[in-house]
């Protein structure tokens, strides 16, 4: 069955075009109009009771978002900055989360789809549901790049490897561990590894001895990297410097670092990234790279709107971060 993205694919126009035309909006030449009316009769397109309430009513002003977990410091932050964006444009937020759970991923595209819901935004991975990538209304990803044509908002991952990599080497360390996002999820590869290659450079630039080690989506469900964190100590125990994969990680450190005996910053040294309030609330505070988490949501919101008024937007934004020294190092 065809979707509004094939027949904004066919037409050579936006997804919001295609909803134009669909709702006799007036700002659409005649020449693009025909141009997707011939695109819905070649492709037998007959729009859902989505399309069809939305020729009544216009629009919802509901943008649903799909979230790895509130829970997490970070994704708590960014939902409420979010929320807060679209709220000063007149929206409202339908929050559903995914746990990193795919069946639960498939659950709340299978939600949406159909309903009275005006864009999407995409905060979760792994995306493996190919449903969430075809509903039929304007979507963008917030730090992940599904691909599929999705307009995706990120902070700047290799900058933010870079920095705290970095920071450790002229702090003195010589052996560094990072610990890394989770591997085999396709919505977090690029992003992760673009951290760890910013890392990685610097390590062998440097002439540093370095291990990477990874956290699973239990872990992250979880937010428990206790047994991850002592196997790092045990398996490479000539570690001075920990850059963990986010603030909670790197408190964990901490608390499990005290435990063993070692003394921070004196025998080993820590940064998060993040810079969410669990830096600053740990003893000591935690040094970190600081996402700009606020213009995350901003920029993400930003785009949707553009994209549902079918006004130009970027395909893709990159958010500076910055290094926010404390106590750790």
């Amino acid at each position: 069955m065809a979707t509004i993205k094939d027949v904004a694919r066919q037409a050579g126009v936006s997804v919001a075009t295609v909803s134009r035309v669909l709702n006799n909006k007036d700002k659409v030449n005649e020449k693009t109009r025909a141009a997707v009316e011939k695109a819905l009769r070649e492709l037998d397109y007959h729009p859902n009771d989505f399309a069809r309430a939305l020729v009544k009513t216009n629009e919802s002003r509901i943008v649903a978002m799909i979230s790895v977990s509130p829970n997490h410091p970070f994704f708590g932050e960014l939902i409420f900055h979010i929320e807060e964006a679209l709220s000063e444009r007149g929206y409202k937020l339908l929050l559903l989360t995914s746990y990193m759970n795919e069946e639960k991923e498939k659950k709340c595209a299978e939600l949406i789809n159909g309903r009275m819901i005006d864009g999407l935004i995409i905060g979760s991975y792994p995306l493996a549901d190919p449903v969430l990538l075809n509903l039929p209304l304007p979507a963008v990803a917030v730090e992940t790049a599904p691909g599929e044509g999705i307009p995706y908002v990120m902070s700047d991952e290799y900058q933010g490897g870079v920095l705290g990599t970095r920071h450790l080497i002229a702090k003195g360390c010589k052996n560094l561990v990072m610990i890394g996002g989770t591997t085999g999820l396709e919505g977090t590869d690029r992003r992760m590894n673009e951290r760890e290659r910013g890392f990685v450079e610097i390590c062998e630039k440097n002439g540093i001895n370095y291990r990477i080690f990874y956290t699973d989506a239990e872990m992250i469900r979880s937010m428990d990297y206790f047994t991850l964190i002592n196997r790092i100590f045990f398996e490479f125990p000539e570690v001075d410097g920990v850059f963990a994969n986010s603030d909670s990680i790197a408190a964990e450190v901490l608390q499990t670092a005290s435990a063993m005996g070692y003394s921070v910053p004196e025998d080993l040294k820590v940064v998060g990234f993040d810079g969410t309030y669990i830096s600053r609330l740990t003893n000591p505070p935690i040094t970190t790279v600081a996402q700009d988490i606020e213009s995350l949501a901003d920029q993400t919101v930003e785009t949707l709107v553009a994209m549902m008024a079918g006004r130009p937007f970027q395909e893709k934004t990159i958010v500076p971060v910055k290094l926010v020294q404390r106590r750790t190092t």
